[in-house]
């Protein structure tokens, strides 16, 4: 069987890779410059994933004509195309445009029960925007109560990365999708050489709408605002 999967064996890698960077960005997600470069890297990688799948199998026979459906199908696909493009970007330009948005305020478990729009800059990691907003809030004499006495509510801030340019959904979201994409043509390939499917279960996929959510203790949020009001 290991003759079947060396063709596909750099490319096998390099989509192994960047899975793992996509869950760098799910462990990096709120803090902001860790989280770009995680992202950065999973965009070059998985451009890579395909021109090594290509690359591999070129001389197996048959190959040309198994692949020209797919072919087809990986060139059209917009999301694929668009990320393309960053990777190239980001090897002539070395930055990406990836913004950030926010909602601040109070979360019961892992539902949000009241938030406000709150302006969060891509450098800015989640913790500096919530003790801004501490501070802010409680300067203003906390109105909407954010940071009364609730042991059934913490502080939270919901964040929210994306590519508008690429689309409007969650960044994690969108890269599990072009991951999948790229993911199932190899697989059909593996079969295709008279071996097993990959196994694209991904159990170890974490929800989008849980990673956006942190959570803060309240005491720690107040005592921090507090001090930096009196100017310790």
């Amino acid at each position: 069987m290991a003759c079947v999967y060396k063709p596909l064996h750099p490319c096998l890698d390099r989509l192994k890779e960047a899975h793992w960077f996509i869950h760098q960005m799910e462990e990096q997600y709120h803090f902001a410059e860790r989280f770009r470069y995680s992202l950065n890297a999973y965009i070059r990688s998985l451009k890579e994933v395909r021109t090594m799948f290509q690359q591999g199998m070129q001389n197996v026979e048959g190959f040309k004509e198994w692949y020209a459906d797919h072919k087809k199908a990986l060139d059209e696909d917009p999301l694929l195309s668009k990320l393309g493009k960053k990777r190239d970007y980001l090897v002539h330009h070395g930055m990406l445009d990836a913004k950030s948005n926010a909602g601040c305020g109070i979360a019961r478990g892992a539902i949000v029960k009241l938030a406000m729009s709150w302006d969060v800059h891509p450098n800015e990691d989640s913790d500096e925007a919530m003790k801004s907003f501490a501070r802010a809030s409680i300067h203003a004499g906390d109105q909407f109560g954010f940071f009364n006495t609730d042991d059934t509510t913490r502080p939270c801030v919901e964040r929210e990365w994306v590519m508008t340019d690429i689309s409007d959904d969650n960044i994690l979201d969108v890269a599990w999708a072009a991951w999948m994409t790229n993911a199932r043509v190899i697989s059909e390939a593996c079969t295709w050489q008279g071996g097993e499917e990959l196994d694209l279960t991904l159990p170890c996929r974490h929800d989008s709408k849980r990673i956006k959510l942190k959570t803060y203790d309240r005491d720690e949020m107040i005592s921090y605002a507090t001090m930096s009001m009196e100017g310790v």
